[in-house]
């Protein structure tokens, strides 16, 4: 209140009266308190009429009480002890997200500590608490307070929510929104306290909207968080709504409706840290299924590599054997004929056909076994192991079970090149003699 005074009038006429005023420092106040106790004689069986004229430079917030002092003093502590409890709880998650934030330094949990200790401080402005424990906050009041929280809500909505790819409408009119929390500021600086009041309100009812819309076009997309979100801000408008209904005489006075900012403010602090932890396990387990879904396109990719491979072996082996085989055996065959045509014959030519044709099989063994496709995974290994061992003059004992119904074709594949490639290393830098 910029100015508060009381008049009562008994039935003689007698005007008693008190006056407050809010230009002046709060530690200067006769009583350093937001609330006004006026004491009313009332003697049984007269009338009293009672007067009050109030100016403001905010949003007026005033309901009157007519009480004993036992009832007053009953309902107040029942009242601060709630608002306390309340506020204490919206602190301690308002710390403990704080902490997070500085462990995984999201911008996200800092937008979330911005609204929620602007939130917690306009509610207890809106008490009277704030002034009465921060006495050099005597210009704070809703009207400035409710567009810095504005604010933050804003930027804190649209970085928990992900509104750029789940609700594209809502992020770009974002700074549009930011923009106007600037208005009722600037009037208010302007000393136009009217049109900053109204604006300041008005823009504080507009957000519920943005709110809400924003979190029901996210969910719809499959954003699961958004739940929490909205209920989160649901609570908040719902108990907002009340105060209202309270402030208007709409509702009867209470507990509930007195301190229905706090609880409000409060359910909203509690599940919107779920909401961010959800968020959280959200993007955890996107990622395990992101890194789940590349695991196994890496190993489809391996093994359709390795079946190309293994598919070009057999092209290239079978052209070998069949075709350029082939030929040099004719070949090999013609000069034998020419030879025992009575041609003198050219041993050594013979020779180099025998050694290009034995060269071709064994490229040609290298590249696709025919006994893997003809024999089987258990024939084939033993006839690997012969021939590696008997060219490197190894002597070696062989123990195989029959395991050709063990393996499909790309295993039996994989398996014969791993014992291919040991064979190799034993051959190439074991100097074996022998070999089990």
């Amino acid at each position: 209140m910029n100015q508060l005074t009381v008049y009562q009038v008994s039935e003689s006429a007698r005007v008693r009266s008190l006056t407050l005023t809010g230009d002046q420092h709060f530690s200067t106040k006769p009583i350093q308190s937001s609330n006004l106790i006026f004491p009313l004689a009332l003697p049984k069986g007269t009338r009293t009429v009672i007067y009050v004229r109030a100016t403001t430079k905010t949003l007026i917030r005033t309901s009157m009480t007519i009480s004993t002092m036992q009832k007053l003093y009953e309902d107040n502590a029942r009242i601060s002890y709630g608002d306390g409890f309340f506020t204490a709880v919206a602190v301690a998650l308002l710390l403990y997200n704080l902490f997070v934030y500085f462990s995984l330094r999201e911008k996200v949990y800092l937008y979330y500590i911005g609204y929620i200790s602007t939130a917690i401080l306009h509610t207890n402005l809106a008490a009277g608490h704030a002034q009465l424990f921060l006495p050099w906050l005597d210009w704070l009041n809703t009207t400035t307070i409710l567009p810095v929280v504005s604010f933050f809500s804003i930027l804190f909505t649209n970085s928990f929510l992900q509104t750029r790819e789940n609700a594209p409408l809502i992020y770009k009119i974002r700074w549009g929104v930011i923009a106007l929390c600037a208005v009722p500021l600037a009037f208010y600086v302007a000393g136009w306290y009217a049109a900053g009041i109204t604006l300041s309100a008005t823009l504080i009812f507009a957000l519920f909207f943005y709110w809400i819309l924003a979190a029901v076009i996210a969910h719809k997309k499959g954003f699961a968080p958004a739940i929490y979100y909205l209920i989160g801000f649901g609570a908040l408008v719902l108990m907002s709504i009340i105060f209202e209904f309270k402030m208007k005489g709409w509702l009867p006075e209470s507990y509930w409706t007195e301190s229905s900012l706090f609880i409000g403010a409060a359910i909203e602090a509690v599940v919107l840290s779920f909401a961010l932890a959800s968020k959280f396990n959200f993007y955890k387990k996107e990622k395990e299924r992101l890194q789940e879904q590349a695991y196994q396109q890496a190993i489809h990719f391996s093994s359709e590599l390795i079946n190309m491979q293994e598919a070009e072996r057999k092209r290239i082996a079978s052209e070998l054997h069949d075709s350029l085989g082939q030929k040099m055996v004719l070949i090999k065959n013609r000069i034998l004929s020419i030879s025992m045509a009575g041609t003198p014959p050219d041993d050594s030519l013979a020779q180099h056909v025998a050694e290009a044709i034995q060269e071709i099989r064994n490229i040609s063994y290298a590249l696709r076994p025919y006994q893997l496709d003809l024999l089987g995974l258990t024939s084939s290994v033993k006839s690997l192991v012969e021939e590696c061992c008997n060219a490197a003059q190894i002597d070696y004992s062989l123990q195989t079970d029959n395991i050709d119904a063990f393996f499909n074709n790309d295993a039996s594949i994989n398996v014969y090149r791993i014992i291919q490639e040991c064979l190799n290393n034993i051959v190439k830098h074991a100097a074996a003699k022998t070999s089990a």
